[in-house]
């Protein structure tokens, strides 16, 4: 009887592993996601600028909100980390997803006061080539992108592509 039961586990286990792995990135491609929504909503009831700030180095995200005394950005929220085994980046990835002409990290995403993602410079010009890559370490691939109207995007790589999800 115990003999059938580490058979069982055996074969179990890989895939257990493989579906909570694809969980624990695909939850945090959607956490990302309400994250820019939520950042959208803020900065047009607020009537102030907001901003999603990555940290590709420490693995987190969070919100900040421009101060009307100063210019500068201050927390709007504390600070959310990726799951375990997930982290920004593309890899060897070469195709673009969302509106970028070049594959690149997104690690600072700002809305006006109509929750518009814009540059964050002085003049506020709209951005549409915004893209948060997230990847596991077992090869799967997530993009969080946003158009010019701040719709929200999550896709995933897949056979060289980037599909909707």
């Amino acid at each position: 009887m115990v003999f059938i039961a580490l058979v069982v586990t055996s074969v179990l286990l890989p895939s257990l592993n493989k579906t909570l792995s694809s969980m624990r990135i695909s939850g945090d491609a959607r956490s990302i996601a309400s994250a820019l929504t939520q950042a959208k909503m803020r900065a047009g009831s607020t009537f102030s600028r907001e901003q999603l700030q990555i940290d590709t180095t420490n693995k987190t995200f969070q919100l900040f909100q421009k101060s009307t005394s100063g210019g500068s950005y201050v927390s709007d929220g504390g600070a959310q980390y990726l799951k375990s085994g997930v982290s920004f980046g593309y890899g060897s990835i070469t195709a673009t997803a969302g509106g970028q002409s070049t594959i690149s990290q997104s690690t600072a995403v700002t809305f006006n006061s109509r929750g518009i993602p814009i540059t964050d410079d002085t003049a506020g010009n709209a951005k549409s080539d915004y893209a948060i890559y997230i990847n596991d370490s077992s090869g799967t691939y997530y993009a969080i992108t946003l158009s010019l109207t701040g719709r929200v995007q999550i896709s995933k790589y897949s056979g060289g592509t980037w599909v909707a999800q």
